[in-house]
């Protein structure tokens, strides 16, 4: 077999060659494995789900209610990519799931919550409720690798905590079928072995960053597998954290990478909104989000996720190179405002996380609060319901609802009283009613 495998408790050891100061000086796969392995986690997922009982108690013909559930576990790898306790992994490590845990290195497991899913290409995001600070993977790029270049494939196969192993980049763009359907993307593969258990790990260049994330074992001996390049997993991520998407709110400002690679360049600021209230201008460079810097726009959405959409504190630099800080405050998104102008209702997004609390689909836009005699109130909706689509005649349009702009282009010029038909879901049950704006 060209790629052993051995425990990061070996590797880091004085085990697999070498003394501990010699291998740490000459090898390189060592310095990356130490730079990436802390941050290479165990995620557990449980379902419930019903049994049959077989048993049958001698005074009742019941079964014994204590046996009538099991927990059916999954349990996969994941790679923390953000400050808080942020975890990427495979979607299918944790669909389903009505408890997470996750288990890093040196620490007893935490809960977890799943922050948002991209089902189609098997990703998720996982917040940890960790007290203490768990390492970030540095990340990389694929687009640098060759096949032939020597990888390493970290994470927890067969329910191991974190396990190493060695091969080579064997090709790139491949393309993936899974459950009978082609996978978006193209893939790389490599030798390097991994087995059930692997998926979500890490897949690691010799400087010591993350070039992909392992999605599939492409052999029953997991001699060969897939990861998916981490340059499109952030890509993905960054879209699905769009605070407009996640929240249905509107940071004013439009940002770009800057020239030399530090921080985000402000290419535009709206005219009365947040940012300018922030006193944020044009030409500015915002250096550091929340609690880490904002190297591309992945960190920055993320310090307004872990903010639950709340203001963050922004470190920002001016075209003199002077420093400042700067809080912003997200408003809600024009199709937000327009909807609660227009139908009296304000909410956000189902986000994965709130639906998985809540036991239900993911998708739609979540009802939080219903004015008192607005066009909402008046057909009965109410905190709780989920707009999963809408309807209009004039212009003919039908849309599922995933975020507040959906809404807005569906409400757009229509004039008072023009009627949009709505699907509602209100617990585990579908409604349509006939809805219209003032």
């Amino acid at each position: 077999m060209r790629a052993a495998v051995c425990s990061l408790s070996l590797l880091l050891g004085l085990a697999c060659g070498g003394s501990a100061h010699g291998q740490s000086a000459l090898d390189p796969g060592r310095r990356a494995v130490e730079a990436v392995a802390p941050a290479v986690v165990r995620v557990v997922a449980e379902e419930i789900a019903p049994v049959a009982d077989q048993r049958v108690d001698d005074d009742s013909s019941a079964a014994s209610p204590a046996a009538t559930r099991a927990r059916e576990r999954s349990v996969g790898s994941g790679v923390v990519v953000g400050p808080g306790g942020l975890v990427l992994t495979c979607a299918h490590v944790v669909a389903g799931a009505q408890r997470i845990r996750v288990h890093a290195a040196g620490g007893p497991p935490a809960p977890a919550a799943l922050l948002a899913a991209a089902p189609r290409d098997d990703l998720a995001l996982l917040g940890v409720e960790d007290r203490r600070p768990l390492p970030v993977a540095p990340l990389g790029r694929a687009a640098s690798l060759r096949p032939g270049d020597p990888v390493l494939a970290l994470g927890c196969p067969y329910g191991l905590d974190r396990s190493v192993s060695r091969g080579v980049l064997s090709a790139t763009g491949r393309r993936l079928r899974a459950r009978g359907r082609l996978l978006p993307g193209a893939f790389l593969q490599t030798d390097a072995v991994t087995g059930p258990g692997s998926s979500g790990g890490a897949l690691v260049d010799l400087s010591g960053r993350v070039v992909g994330l392992t999605v599939a074992v492409g052999a029953r001996d997991g001699r060969f597998g897939f990861a998916l390049p981490i340059e499109r997993a952030r890509a993905v991520l960054t879209h699905l954290l769009d605070p407009e998407r996640l929240f249905g709110l509107d940071l004013g400002l439009d940002l770009a990478p800057s020239p030399d690679g530090r921080g985000l360049r402000v290419a535009s600021v709206r005219t009365g909104g947040p940012a300018a209230a922030a006193g944020l201008h044009a030409g500015d460079r915002v250096v550091a989000a929340g609690p880490a810097a904002a190297r591309d726009l992945f960190a920055f959405r993320c310090a307004f996720l872990l903010a639950e959409g709340g203001p963050v504190r922004l470190a920002v630099e001016g075209p003199d190179g002077r420093r400042r800080g700067a809080l912003l405050r997200p408003a809600p998104s024009p199709a937000a405002a327009l909807a609660a102008r227009r139908l009296g209702l304000r909410g956000r997004r189902l986000r994965p996380a709130v639906a998985w609390r809540r036991g239900l689909p993911p998708g739609g836009l979540l009802v939080e609060a219903v004015l008192e005699g607005s066009p909402a109130a008046r057909i009965g909706l109410r905190p709780g319901d989920v707009l999963l689509e809408v309807a209009r005649r004039r212009p003919r349009l039908r849309r599922r609802l995933e975020r507040w702009s959906d809404l807005g282009d569906a409400l757009g010029d229509a004039p008072p009283g023009e009627p949009l038909a709505l699907v509602v879901r209100r617990g585990g049950r579908l409604h349509r009613a006939v809805l219209r704006p003032r």
